[in-house]
């Protein structure tokens, strides 16, 4: 008897020893326990953007748990209310491929809507390509230059024909491709499709309206809601609105941002390490680039009637063109009833290019830039108004 007691104690010592000692789980520190950012300085090296949580879950669990996996007969399931896209033989599991981003193009522009699955990997895919772009991208010429979109989308497909699409032609887009119109999913997603397939030929700066508050406020989450029944979408675009550049510069020599200067930027190298992976604060550097607006009848920077930035003078935006060395400041922002503005002493042109915006009978413009050869006043810039089409 004590012979077997011995010998089944021996059985569990040696169990026991095989079976790997379980290491405690990590503790997560709370929002509060995180230490602040610190305040950017000039000589910070640029950001990063900070690791979400939820970014270990693979892509391909995502169209698992949002029932877009592979149809049947191994075509990809990409249509949601608006239709389905042709089969493709590659694996969406991981990132959409070359295949998948061109059947998303093909059924966008025909009208269509990808389904959430597909459309959420989609923006993951764009979010690894913008994230590691810098604050203040370089942009070289020719370059076609548009202004706020705001979600009409027949009038996003009428630009493209007036210009051309990518690779043909380059891009640089100026913000404020949501709300107010009833298509922002289908803008947002198609400029995503040619940023990932095309990120040397198209440039999408962040304008306010791409932010987590003015998105509710204004109608883009209410469309994803709508037309995906969950706000998931909106979130994955919430995140993608925190890796976008918010400045650019044409052939060192134009530059451009959503609405204009900042207070606390007067350098554009200072924007360059100005902290972009974060929601629009309520003011600083980045609100500004996002917020203000050019006003003749002022001096210097003035409150803005619009509760966020500032109104900046001729005095200022002469001063930022000679501290830069540059010739020419491009931005959008503003409605103009003719599709774009030159102002400042022709050192300052506001492009709009959302036509009948909110019923208001406005021509939309975009700006085209040639040549940098001798880029004084108007002589390398082309603005080319284009008609009325849409009515919200």
């Amino acid at each position: 008897m004590e012979t077997t007691k011995t010998a089944v104690a021996s059985i569990k010592e040696k169990q026991a020893q095989a079976i790997p000692q379980q290491q405690p789980r990590k503790h997560r520190p709370s929002a509060s326990q995180v230490a602040p950012i610190p305040k950017e300085t000039a000589t910070a090296p640029q950001p990063k953007r900070p690791r979400n949580q939820n970014e270990t879950m693979s892509l391909s669990s995502t169209l698992v748990n949002n029932q877009a996996t592979l149809g049947k007969g191994g075509s990809a399931a990409l249509g949601g209310g608006g239709g389905s896209a042709s089969s493709s033989s590659g694996s969406l599991g991981g990132g959409p491929g070359a295949a998948v981003i061109e059947q998303c193009i093909e059924l966008i522009g025909g009208g269509g809507t990808p389904c959430e699955g597909v459309a959420r990997q989609v923006v993951r895919r764009a979010i690894e390509v913008l994230e590691v772009e810098p604050n203040v991208p370089s942009v070289p010429v020719p370059v076609t230059v548009v202004g706020n979109i705001h979600g009409q989308f027949s009038d996003l497909m009428e630009l493209f024909l007036i210009t051309g699409t990518c690779p043909d032609t380059n891009f640089l887009f100026l913000g404020d491709y949501v709300n107010f119109g009833h298509q922002g999913v289908e803008c947002l997603l198609l400029l995503l499709c040619y940023k990932i397939k095309y990120p040397s030929r198209i440039t999408l700066l962040r304008g306010n309206h791409e932010s987590c508050g003015l998105t509710q406020l204004y109608g883009f989450y209410s469309e994803c809601i709508r037309k995906y029944g969950t706000a998931n979408l909106w979130n994955s675009f919430c995140e993608l609105f925190n890796c976008m550049s918010i400045a650019a510069v044409i052939e060192q020599k134009i530059f451009c941002s959503h609405a204009g200067l900042a207070q606390e930027a007067p350098c554009i190298d200072q924007i360059r390490v100005v902290n972009r992976f974060r929601e629009v604060p309520p003011s600083g550097p980045m609100c500004e680039l996002l917020w203000s607006d050019p006003e003749e009848t002022v001096s210097g920077f003035a409150p803005s009637p619009r509760g966020a930035g500032y109104l900046y003078g001729t005095d200022i935006v002469t001063k930022f063109t000679k501290l830069n060395n540059i010739d020419h400041i491009a931005r959008s922002h503003q409605i103009c009833p003719n599709g774009y503005t030159v102002t400042m002493n022709n050192l300052v042109s506001t492009i709009w290019s959302a036509p009948n915006h909110c019923n208001c009978g406005n021509i939309a413009a975009i700006l085209e830039v040639s040549d940098i050869v001798s880029i004084q006043g108007q002589a390398s810039r082309h603005y080319k108004p284009f008609p009325l089409h849409a009515i919200y």
